[in-house]
């Protein structure tokens, strides 16, 4: 039997603040999901106390995600706050509160260093080819400022181009790749072992690296993507401490690489979107792998009545254009509402709009001219 249930969720918020002189910086704005369920309709109002700490919206609806925010108490020390919530429904009201701690610290290293790991790549993976997500997690007592992957100084190929430094000061040389973005609700299992953790919603990271961007040891290349590397993330918090959250030890083969991979380029990691139609932008590649099939031949490779995938031109996209001259079998796909291409030497791919699906052609190598389209349902 499913009953009816009203819920808040984080059912608990912790902030913290670093006080130093007469500035205090303040952990983010943390989201509260506010739903319900077996109920037609649900009139709600949220209440937030003391003066420090403030809610996005105070009444609604209709299930919601409000952010909260804190504001300076004027002193160090452990302040507690709450979140009284007011639901009617049915006839009946119920009440319930979502207590929210705020820790302000006095001076710069009162507070811990940051601390996490990284749970992928797993170390010693090889094979890897493609788009590679580094991923894990990361807390902190105050605020984890930022999550950065690195990876370990190639002397041939990075020394005399001038990328190798150090992350933060005493760690060794390394090459950096990106930041990742921290990500609300992701990491679920590290929010309900840390509760007390500010931000613990907000623990988990991940980044997308394209490994063919990385360097090519066979050949002491730039770019490539072939032989073994370390990768280390480390994390920063709101003092500046800097600590890491590990290495791991991967195997690179784009040389070998057989299956295809891209990117979703928008909507960003962890963007907030609305409205009934999103499109997303993002590209794709795919080896030519003897077959002659440069893309999968029996299947739309985008389908949706909400939304639809354009593929990035090869001109505006580095990676792209760095595949295309790695492997020139690649196929290239472009795409916009109503028309599909793919480039390669000597290859041209189209399609027709088959609304709300995307109809996708295929060819082999090296006909000049567009099969037969896969109707679908």
């Amino acid at each position: 039997v499913s009953l009816p249930s009203i819920t808040a969720r984080p059912t608990a918020l912790a902030f913290a603040g670093l006080r130093q002189g007469s500035t205090t910086s303040l952990s983010a704005p943390q989201q509260l999901r506010f739903s319900y369920e077996g109920f037609s309709s649900v009139s709600w109002t949220v209440v937030s106390s003391p003066s420090w700490l403030t809610v996005s919206h105070t009444s609604g609806s209709r299930p919601r995600v409000l952010t909260v925010t804190v504001t300076d108490p004027g002193a160090a020390g452990t302040f507690a706050g709450s979140l009284a919530v007011t639901a009617t429904r049915e006839g009946r009201t119920d009440t319930f509160s979502v207590p929210v701690t705020l820790t302000i610290h006095a001076g710069v290293g009162a507070g811990g260093a940051p601390f996490g790991t990284i749970d992928t790549p797993v170390d010693g993976a090889s094979g890897l080819s493609g788009s590679l997500a580094v991923t894990g997690w990361a807390l902190d007592d105050v605020a984890v400022s930022h999550v950065r992957v690195w990876r370990n100084c190639v002397e041939v190929i990075d020394r005399s181009r001038g990328v190798c430094m150090s992350p933060h000061p005493g760690a060794p040389e390394a090459v950096y790749v990106g930041e990742a973005t921290l990500l609300p609700g992701a990491r679920p299992d590290v929010e309900a072992a840390y509760p007390l953790f500010p931000n613990a919603q907000r623990a988990g990271w991940g980044l997308l690296v394209l490994t063919n961007l990385l360097p090519d040891l066979t050949r002491n290349l730039p770019v490539g993507g072939q032989g073994t590397l370390q990768i280390t993330a480390y994390a920063t918090d709101l003092e500046g401490r800097v600590a890491s959250l590990g290495t791991r030890t991967v195997t690179l083969n784009n040389d070998g690489a057989v299956l295809p991979f891209g990117a979703i380029d928008t909507p960003g990691q962890g963007e907030t979107i609305s409205g009934t139609f999103v499109p997303m932008f993002g590209w794709v590649l795919t080896p030519d792998n003897g077959s002659g099939i440069l893309m999968p031949t029996d299947r739309p490779f985008a389908r949706s009545s909400m939304a639809r995938l354009w593929a990035r031109s090869p001109t505006t996209s580095a990676a792209a254009a760095s595949a295309r001259r790695r492997r020139p079998g690649c196929c290239v796909m472009t795409m916009s509402p109503g028309h599909f291409a793919a480039t390669a030497p000597g290859i041209a791919i189209s399609t027709r709009d088959a609304a709300p699906s995307v109809c996708v052609c295929w060819i082999r190598r090296p006909c000049l001219t567009a099969s037969t389209c896969w109707s679908g349902p």
